[in-house]
């Protein structure tokens, strides 16, 4: 017990059963009040904090380029979705799956498109018969699949790929651009909203690839609602579906962003995942949730340099 002037100094204490302190007055006289430090070593592993580089100075995340076009199940303008990227085999321009761009270093996919490696990405391209001016062809230096990922129920269907050459976003041309990511905080503000599907997957389930990008407005829903469709504890906290009449991703779209335009700007909700055909109007489409997984995807591209909303 200490009063007044007289306190501890240097205390050490051996106990397995915790430490309590008090501070007691008898409110008699008002002063300065009091400092008291504690620590515990030996018994206590700190993580350190995910430190993500900051926005550097001019580039910016999730602005489109696109003119006056209406979006919906149709070409895109050139780079309109500067973030898009395409999955390809060394020497390729075929697209078996696409991804996005989200920092300078690191590109988001799905988990189920990596399970066979991944060699290299194409980024700022828009047609796969001819290699665009703004293209980059990138290899991709390390793979990390979410380490919840189940290839069964396709939960958590998340892979990360970093790029040996990192880009600098703010000298690129507008060709090339990330996506902003979402906030963790109030993920059902993505849900029943309109958002927009991109990709070179096939127009109708088992029909051909089309050659340039295109894209289409789903309109995504509560997973009770897609549950109904699915049943059977198919649709997990981790996926979130969007479907929209005669609108929908398909066959290599897989790895692609759904992304939700937000005052001007665009922020990724979805990844394609699967879904019961293409198009189906009884089966919307399957998306892993990135909401679901922001902190794991933050952390693991915490070495790329971010960009801000416009």
């Amino acid at each position: 017990r200490f009063c007044g002037s007289d306190g501890p100094n240097s205390v050490e204490i051996t106990s397995r059963r915790g430490l309590k302190i008090w501070f007691r007055s008898d409110r008699r006289l008002n002063d300065v009040g009091f400092t008291c430090t504690a620590t515990v070593a030996g018994t206590v592993v700190t993580q350190p904090p995910v430190v993500t580089n900051p926005p550097s100075g001019r580039c910016v995340c999730g602005k489109a380029n696109r003119g006056t076009r209406i979006v919906g199940g149709q070409t895109t303008e050139v780079n309109e979705y500067p973030w898009q990227v395409a999955l390809v085999s060394r020497g390729s321009n075929g697209v078996y799956c696409g991804g996005s761009l989200i920092n300078d270093r690191w590109v988001l996919t799905a988990a189920h498109c990596t399970q066979s490696g991944v060699s290299q990405v194409l980024l700022g391209n828009h047609l796969q018969s001819q290699t665009d001016s703004a293209e980059r062809r990138i290899n991709v230096k390390r793979v990390v699949d979410h380490p919840s990922y189940n290839s069964r129920t396709l939960d958590n269907d998340f892979s990360l790929l970093e790029l040996t050459t990192p880009l600098n976003l703010d000298s690129v041309d507008p060709e090339i651009r990330p996506v902003c990511l979402p906030t963790a905080s109030n993920p059902s503000q993505y849900e029943n909203v309109p958002s927009v599907v991109s990709g070179w997957g096939t127009t109708s389930a088992g029909g051909n690839q089309p050659n340039a990008l295109r894209d289409a407005t789903v309109t995504t829903m509560s997973n009770s609602q897609c549950s109904q469709s699915y049943g059977g504890g198919a649709i997990l906290n981790s996926m979130i579906c969007a479907a929209s009449p005669g609108k929908d991703s398909c066959q290599g779209d897989s790895g692609g962003p759904l992304v939700r335009n937000v005052g001007g700007y665009f922020r990724q909700t979805g990844v394609v995942s699967w879904g019961s055909g293409c198009a189906d109007s009884r089966f919307p489409g399957v998306y892993s949730r990135v909401t679901n997984a922001i902190n794991w995807i933050t952390s693991t591209s915490s070495s790329g340099t971010t960009c801000a909303p416009p």
